[in-house]
């Protein structure tokens, strides 16, 4: 099994479904191929299988067709898996209640020694959400992640039938992530309505881009889509090239050069400077609508009044905003270029928007956040 490359954790899918817990580390050592090591919590009832040489079902539905023989290491039997899908021989045993399972033995050892108490093992306090059911944390060293630093990246997470919410925190990226602080989201502009997505950011002026409403683009219906630069001074010269360099050339319409304005045909466009910002969209609009604060709290988590950025969008809504995407692409490329800008994808995108209700996130601070999603 190829450790770097994301389709072997394929082979893992059954494993990670009937564990109740799991965990995994991949190392890289210098002058020395990199090695995975797996080990779940399964119900021990599996074990029974391996003490007569054999995979149990869950298994042997993630590893297809591979040969099994039995080995020893330190007087403990295991079974070494070849063959099938897989380019590289796994290393594999129930030993103290959990399935381990390794792409090296000399990972497999290490194993054993750390159930066993004989060497240092990892170990996690989850100071993040400590009483949600899950859990995850992404460590590394030097050569782990591409800052070339010893970072963590540690995550909580709880859902049921109607949704769920997941927090994380990034740690040791202190020095590499940029220096914001969170920006006090007070006196929102008009935004489309109805509203189906809008993102808030410090770029590192504040931005607020959203989606929603309605207008037509080649014919096809589409919401429309506006971005509000909230005391930018670079969106002023933005507008003014807009109106003189590209939009007056076929656009019939009489605006201030410096101050913008609004055409209807034969689309509407919204290219406005106010003052210290300024207001950039493609749309109808008597679409939007005056939004306060108090309108977003039912759809974004605190606190997202006072954070670094946050986002909302409807499902369904998205969804619909796609689908105008894709039939106005359809009008306006051939074929050949849809398939190479993945419109197929884009089709397979709506498919699963729909079933979801809201999806939100507030990075309250540079290095954590909230992600939150309701359902059908």
């Amino acid at each position: 099994m190829k450790i770097d490359e994301t389709e072997a954790i394929g082979h893992l899918s059954e494993l990670f479904r009937f564990s109740d817990r799991m965990a995994c580390c991949v190392l890289s050592p210098i002058g020395d191929e990199p090695f995975g090591c797996f080990a779940f919590r399964l119900d021990p009832l599996y074990g029974k299988d391996f003490d007569e040489g054999k995979l149990t079902d869950i298994v042997d539905r993630s590893f297809v067709g591979v040969s099994i023989a039995p080995f020893l290491e330190e007087n403990h039997r295991g079974l070494i898996l070849e063959g099938g899908e897989l380019d590289n021989p796994l290393f594999c045993s129930f030993y103290e209640g959990l399935f381990i399972l390794s792409s090296s033995r000399k990972g497999f050892r290490s194993m054993l020694e750390a159930i066993d108490g004989r060497m240092e093992s990892f170990y996690s306090t989850w100071d993040v959400e400590p009483f949600w059911p899950g859990h995850l944390e992404i460590s590394g060293g030097e050569q782990v992640f591409w800052s070339g630093r010893a970072l963590s990246v540690m995550f909580s997470w709880r859902s049921d039938d109607d949704g769920g919410i997941l927090r994380w925190r990034i740690a040791g990226a202190e020095d590499i992530l940029p220096d914001l602080e969170p920006f006090e989201w007070e006196n929102l502009p008009d935004l489309p309505f109805p509203l189906g997505m809008a993102v808030g950011s410090i770029l590192p002026e504040p931005v607020i881009a959203s989606s929603g409403g309605e207008t037509t683009l080649l014919s096809a219906p589409f919401p429309g889509f506006v971005v509000h630069f909230l005391g930018n001074d670079t969106v002023n010269g933005i507008v003014r090239s807009l109106w003189t360099d590209v939009l007056s050339d076929f656009l019939s319409v009489d605006v201030s050069v410096e101050s913008g304005g609004i055409a209807l045909s034969p689309f509407p466009v919204v290219a406005i400077n106010e003052g210290k910002g300024g207001t950039l969209g493609l749309l109808d609009p008597d679409s939007l609508r005056s939004f306060e604060s108090s309108d977003m709290d039912d759809r974004l988590v605190d606190p997202w009044r006072n954070s670094v950025a946050w986002g909302y969008m409807n499902g369904p809504s998205f969804a619909l905003f796609m689908e105008g995407m894709i039939k106005s692409g359809r009008i306006l490329f051939t074929e050949e270029a849809e398939s190479s800008i993945g419109m197929d994808s884009l089709v397979n995108l709506t498919r699963y928007l729909r079933p979801l209700c809201d999806i939100s996130f507030v990075v309250t601070e540079i290095d954590e956040g909230v992600l939150r999603w309701t359902c059908f």
